[in-house]
């Protein structure tokens, strides 16, 4: 277990989320100003040990998971779903399933680095601890 590469994959895994909601509108034709912008300055701030940005990714992935339970609980219950993911529109509400298990995994294992008591205690020291 590598804490430290798994705290900048963690960090990057941000980072690219959020560059991706600038880039995004270049193909959807729709530009929007939300939340997921946070994703770059969140990154940083994981990379440089900030402890509110430790905060902000922990309370974003629970987000996540609440969103997840959310949507597929829409999933199970519904007969007729139209849920655009990404301009992806499958034919099939379990087709989601595609899409949805890998990001429930990645949001556990993101969870599960930034709670590790070794991460934890660099973000309670600070910027010292990457030295």
């Amino acid at each position: 277990m590598n804490s430290t590469r798994d705290l900048r994959i963690v960090s990057w895994l941000f980072i690219i989320s959020g560059v991706s909601c600038l880039v995004a509108p270049l193909f959807t034709g729709r530009f929007e100003i939300g939340t997921g912008l946070l994703g770059i300055p969140a990154g940083i701030g994981l990379l440089r040990f900030r402890r509110g940005w430790r905060t902000f990714a922990l309370l974003s992935i629970s987000l996540g998971f609440a969103a997840l339970l959310v949507i597929v609980v829409i999933l199970l219950s519904s007969q007729h779903v139209t849920v655009n993911l990404f301009g992806w529109r499958p034919e099939s509400r379990w087709a989601y399933l595609v899409f949805l298990i890998p990001a429930l995994l990645v949001m556990l294992w993101e969870y599960r680095v930034l709670t590790r008591a070794e991460v934890r205690g660099w973000f309670q020291r600070g910027s010292e601890a990457a030295a």
